[in-house]
This record gives C-alpha cells, sequence and structure tokens, in this order.
C-alpha cells in the first residue's frame, strides 16, 4: 500500500475497532475514483463515529466530502471523498 493517505484511512478505521477492513484499488478501471474502502461496525453509533473519524482524516489532507449518505440510524454509510470512497456497514 503506497498510498498515504489510504493508510491513514485504514488506520483509523482499525484503531477504532471497525471490522473487515478491506480496500480495492479500481484507479486503472474506475475513472471517478481510486479505492473503495469497505469495513464493518458492531452498531450505528459506532458507524457515525467510523465515519467522522475518516472523514477527519480526509479533512487533514484537504479532501473534503463531496457527499455523506446516511445517518445516525442508517445501517450503512458512505463517504465519497473523490478517490477514496468509503462504505461503514452495521453488523448485523
Amino acid at each position: 500500500m503506497e498510498d498515504a493517505i489510504l493508510k491513514n484511512i485504514i488506520e483509523v478505521l482499525f484503531d477504532n475497532k471497525a471490522m473487515d477492513i478491506v480496500y480495492v484499488d479500481v484507479s486503472s478501471v474506475n475513472p471517478l475514483t481510486n479505492y473503495y474502502i469497505i469495513c464493518t461496525a458492531s452498531s450505528s453509533r459506532q458507524a457515525n463515529a467510523l465515519a467522522k473519524y475518516a472523514d477527519d482524516v480526509l479533512s487533514k489532507h484537504c479532501i473534503f466530502s463531496k457527499h455523506i449518505e446516511g445517518n445516525s440510524q442508517s445501517e450503512w454509510i458512505l463517504l465519497d471523498g473523490n478517490d477514496y470512497i468509503i462504505h461503514i456497514f452495521v453488523n448485523e
């Protein structure tokens, strides 16, 4: 993994107890984004916290989420950080 931002996102998700963290490099097949990052949270509350932490990482690198899909009761949250699309699912 060469991308420092990707590494930071994965580290913050791991440090905050996200489960099943995977990423897929789609840069060679998708002109709109470079990475899909997918993980699982144990509750919707944790999913919201993980989304905030991931968004903070993007902001530190001057990447501001174009769109955040989902809310505090959602079973799934999506952050669109241009080159980094982050999916957070609630474990059920």
